[in-house]
């Protein structure tokens, strides 16, 4: 009877480690997730500190419908960081092709983004989804495209988009 209750009391340790591997493990990613959000927060916050004043003005008014295809909203820029990674789209991001991500037009669509700060305009595709209506942008754009419109040291700027055939 002892070696039986020794049997089940190591089959309950074995148990009991397996579970509590399996648990330290999946804390261990959701940790790694949540560096990851900390770390997006603080650059966000750094984009705020910088430009608060235009996206307080700018907040309340994700975007104006000016008339049926011409929208105005807040845009941002990807990160070097995201190059090689896949898009929702499916293809690889490049920093350097005039590309930008949105939460809501179709994928391939050819948009022309027009900054309202220097007038300049870019010809982009959507191949990615971002930025979240939260963060108060309707657009994310590549490197490239961002240096096309000189918002590179403004880093969230305003523009007007319309489709480009």
């Amino acid at each position: 009877m002892i070696t039986d209750e020794r049997s089940l009391y190591r089959i309950g340790l074995v148990v009991l480690s397996a579970f509590l591997v399996v648990l330290c493990f999946a804390l261990g990613v959701q940790v790694g997730d949540n560096m990851a959000l900390l770390h997006e927060r603080a650059e966000l916050e750094a984009d705020i500190q910088i430009n608060g004043e235009e996206i307080c003005r700018l907040a309340d008014r994700l975007i104006w419908l000016e008339d049926a295809v011409t929208f105005r909203t807040l845009a941002s820029y990807y990160s070097d960081d995201h190059r090689g990674r896949l898009t929702a789209s499916g293809i690889p991001f490049d920093p350097d092709e005039l590309t930008a991500a949105s939460p809501w037009l179709p994928f391939g669509s050819a948009w022309r983004v027009t900054s309202l700060r220097s007038g300049r305009s870019v010809r982009v595709t959507i191949t990615d989804r971002g930025p979240h209506p939260r963060l108060g942008r309707g657009l994310d754009l590549s490197r490239a495209a961002a240096a096309r419109l000189g918002m590179i040291e403004h880093g969230v700027i305003p523009v007007s988009m319309r489709p480009e055939m």
